[in-house]
């Protein structure tokens, strides 16, 4: 009998699949939300509503705790954790 290896997706191929989504990503420094705008090699980049206009959040890979994408109304959220890939 064959076996079918797969391989399993890092924590940046999940990440950039959430790439335009609203997040919720929580950090080993505290919890940001916002619209994911990039995942880079070794930080994520949010954009986030803050003081009356967007602004650009950078965030390294090793600090993060989880990455979800946000509820919208009674959706489930999908989660990740990060293993520092």
């Amino acid at each position: 009998m064959k076996s079918k290896w797969v391989r399993r997706l890092t924590f940046k191929e999940k990440a950039r699949q959430l790439v335009g989504k609203r997040v919720v990503v929580t950090t080993t420094n505290g919890t940001f939300r916002g619209v994911l705008y990039a995942v880079e090699y070794d930080y994520l980049t949010l954009r986030r509503f803050e003081y009356g206009s967007y602004r650009k959040t950078y965030i390294r890979i090793a600090e993060i705790v989880s990455l979800r994408r946000a509820l919208t109304s009674s959706t489930s959220s999908s989660s990740l954790s990060s293993s520092n890939s």
